[in-house]
């Protein structure tokens, strides 16, 4: 692998400014391909990239094989769509069908890596998501590599380091599920510790230190979403009352009958799970809001039901405006998107 070429592809693909009007074509031609042939591919259909392999009655977009034999399947779709259910069952077929091990979806931006011989629900099968836009160019050398690398495909390495991803993945997906319960049993005991070292800190900040009872009502309350605990009015630093009054409010977008719900917490804004967001961005879409939804879709908290978004579980956002323009897909003003729904 040509190393600075492959950094330098990855430079000018984040500097191209039309990328995200390329057709399936056209992402192919200027995106996939020369990616591939960054890992040392060539077109060949016994021995490198092949393009429209046939499976069964369908074709995927490629097929690398080695030796005559297909080894990895990559299908491509149009950046700004998403892969639905149905295509990602789709490929994981093919792989199935022909004996796969490892099978990729891409829109060019984003790369999704399959087991697809593993056992479980298929969702389960992804264990690794990469982000040529954003993500670190060194990280992305390393594992483009080592997943679809030709050589590590020739010497069967793939496998080896897709399977320590996925375990890595398993491990970091149970700690995530973990730590709340193990930070909720950790202030549910009010361990002696953590109060000293939360009084001591709080005294360096403001020169008060809080007594313990105190500091036990604040801990028990963390980990709930809208943290609520008793304060004595203290002024301009008092939380806005208005946040803990508006409930439930509603964000919509007629046009694209969209139906957001949100809410207000301490310095935060919270869109619900199980709500709709447009689909369709813009070029005029701010980038904040762009990055937003990228980073979500990412995170799958964003995930295509029919002609919509729809958020996967509840997610927090900087502000009600920044929430706003991820639910509409343009620049909107929190305060007046979001109101109060109907009693």
């Amino acid at each position: 692998m040509e190393l600075e070429r492959f950094k330098k592809f990855i430079a000018d693909t984040r500097n191209n400014q039309d990328i995200q009007s390329y057709e399936e074509a056209t992402i192919e031609h200027a995106i996939v391909t020369p990616l591939l042939i960054c890992l040392d591919w060539s077109i060949s259909n016994n021995d490198g990239i092949k393009l429209r392999h046939r499976v069964g009655n369908d074709k995927v977009d490629y097929a690398l094989f080695i030796k005559g034999k297909a080894r990895v399947f990559i299908e491509v779709k149009r950046i700004g769509l998403q892969f639905d259910e149905k295509e990602l069952k789709q490929i994981l077929n093919y792989a199935d069908y022909e004996g796969i091990e490892l099978a990729v979806l891409t829109n060019g931006a984003y790369w999704w890596f399959y087991l697809p011989r593993e056992t479980g629900p298929w969702e389960d099968r992804k264990f690794c998501n990469l982000d040529l836009l954003h993500d670190d160019i060194e990280f992305l050398v390393t594992t483009f590599n080592n997943l679809l690398g030709k050589y590590a495909i020739e010497d069967g390495e793939y496998l080896i380091n897709a399977k320590k991803i996925q375990e890595i993945s398993r491990q970091r997906k149970i700690i995530l599920e973990s730590l709340p319960k193990a930070w909720i049993k950790l202030v549910g005991e009010s361990d002696q510790r953590l109060l000293d070292l939360l009084a001591d800190t709080t005294e360096k900040l403001c020169r008060y230190k809080p007594d313990a009872e105190y500091l036990k009502k604040f801990l028990a309350s963390v980990g709930d979403n809208s943290i609520r605990w008793e304060q004595q009015p203290v002024g301009p630093s008092q939380p806005r009352q208005t946040e803990k009054a508006e409930g439930i409010l509603v964000c919509e977008g007629k046009r694209k009958r969209v139906h957001a719900l949100g809410r207000y917490g301490p310095d935060c804004f919270w869109v619900l799970k199980g709500l709709t967001a447009i689909l369709s961005e813009t070029k005029t879409m701010p980038l904040s809001a762009k990055k937003n939804r990228d980073n979500l879709k990412k995170e799958g908290i964003l995930r295509v039901v029919g002609n919509f978004y729809e958020f996967t579980s509840d997610s927090r956002f900087n502000s009600s405006s920044a929430a706003a323009g991820v639910v509409l897909a343009r620049s909107a003003n929190g305060k007046i998107e979001w109101k109060k729904t109907e009693k």
